[in-house]
């Protein structure tokens, strides 16, 4: 039972770390749409 919830927190990890790796690349496409979106809103 114990080895279960080993590998159960090593999942939940792996989830965990894919969760922040995905936020960081939407962050870095909004920021690039938003730069993209800039000359535009100065017209």
């Amino acid at each position: 039972m114990q080895k279960a919830f080993e590998v159960i927190g090593d999942v939940q990890n792996e989830i965990d770390r894919l969760n922040e790796q995905a936020s960081e690349e939407i962050l870095q496409v909004e920021q690039k749409y938003n730069k993209l979106r800039q000359p535009n809103y100065k017209k």
